[in-house]
């Protein structure tokens, strides 16, 4: 049984019913790292506008993870050069340092 932490952002993810059908039922999956090793972008629009304040950060919040955490599992030798631009970082990173 996964921590309560844990179990509390998933629920939060899932709770939201847009959220629960891009995250469960998604038309097309993302391969964040063959993407890197590709050289291919991706744009991304988490306008609150759109998709609400709290579902922008959540979703926000797990897709600056990802690419970190795709980034991080290719050998540096093997490496592309890669950049990751949000115009709204501070929305979605999670660390209390400031930007």
């Amino acid at each position: 049984m996964a921590p309560a932490p844990i179990q509390n952002k998933v629920g939060a993810f899932l709770a939201d019913p847009l959220l629960n059908r891009i995250l469960t039922a998604p038309k097309e999956d993302l391969h964040i790292r063959q993407m890197m090793d590709n050289g291919q972008v991706l744009l991304v629009n988490l306008s609150k506008g759109r998709i609400g304040e709290d579902s922008a950060a959540l979703l926000g919040g797990l897709l600056i993870t990802t690419i970190g955490l795709a980034r991080s599992a290719a050998r540096t030798a093997q490496r592309r050069a890669a950049a990751t631009s949000s115009c709204m970082w501070t929305s979605f990173r999670t660390s209390p340092r400031s930007p």
